[in-house]
């Protein structure tokens, strides 16, 4: 049976959606939270309204997560106490990957000066 009253989110509610997602929580809470089905929460993201508020509301939040994370992770690599951020940063952002080097290949074996 279809509902015939349609969720009102309130700006205060849109509000919470961005700082939920800016803290990393998954859709499902946050429609806990806001006392709607998954289901539901994903439908009104998805409109295709002009000014899709809850949809622009989660997606800058999932960008704050991400540049926050980014910063923290960029702050460890620069604070040289974390070798294990640095790997991860020269891995992810320049390409770096783990080879093995076969020894007995002296072709493949790069000289040492």
């Amino acid at each position: 049976m279809a509902r015939s009253d349609k969720i009102i989110l309130t700006e205060k509610d849109i509000k919470q959606v961005e700082t939920m997602a800016a803290f990393g929580m998954t859709v499902p809470r946050i429609a806990a939270i806001l006392g709607i089905s998954k289901k539901t929460f994903e439908r009104r993201v998805a409109e295709n309204d002009n000014e899709n508020e809850l949809n622009d509301a989660l997606l800058k939040g999932r960008a704050v997560a991400s540049y926050n994370v980014i910063k923290a992770t960029y702050e460890m690599a620069m604070a040289k106490k974390h070798p294990a951020i640095n790997i991860f940063w020269l891995k992810c952002r320049e390409g770096f990957v783990d080879k093995q080097i076969d020894i007995e290949d002296e072709e493949n074996y790069p000289e040492v000066k």
